[in-house]
């Protein structure tokens, strides 16, 4: 089965939701970079200090200092890069190109979850491979019936089906 998408315009509740997902992952990723640059702060400055047990004299250590600082900083901006234009990206392009994608699939299984009492449709998708529904779409389409997926343009986020 080739799969077959279509793209339309963002519905002004989609594109709030989207913008408010934009906004929430991106003080996520501030706040977790602060701490971890932080952490690596600490580290590095407990790189500084060099202790001698014997006479209790602290050794400034300057040069392993800077390269400690220097490693740790590097790694964490480049990382901090590298999952900025993976994660929170995408999000930001895709309330700023105000589309959405629309992809045709069709349901291979139905599962319900006793545990949770959730409804649950898998399909053949290029970006999904599961996703939870209500009672009244899980007993209105069969296994093999097609549904209209939207998923955001760049970052793939689930909108819903019909």
């Amino acid at each position: 089965m080739t799969a077959r998408f279509f793209n339309t315009e963002l519905s002004l509740e989609e594109k709030l939701f989207l913008q408010d997902s934009y906004e929430k992952n991106k003080k996520k990723f501030i706040r977790n970079t602060l701490f971890i640059s932080c952490v690596a702060f600490l580290i590095s400055i407990s790189s500084l200090f060099k202790f001698d047990m014997d006479t209790k004299e602290v050794y400034l250590n300057w040069f392993v200092f800077a390269c400690v600082q220097l490693v740790l900083f590097s790694i964490i901006a480049i990382s901090s890069v590298i999952v900025y234009f993976i994660k929170i990206h995408p999000l930001k392009k895709d309330y700023l190109c105000n589309h959405k994608l629309i992809e045709v699939v069709s349901i291979t299984k139905k599962v319900h979850m006793k545990a949770s009492n959730s409804y649950h449709f898998y399909v053949l998708s290029a970006f999904r491979l599961s996703f939870e529904v209500d009672q009244i779409l899980y007993d209105q389409y069969d296994v093999d019936d097609e549904l209209n997926l939207e998923l955001s343009y760049y970052s793939h986020v689930f909108l819903g089906c019909y």
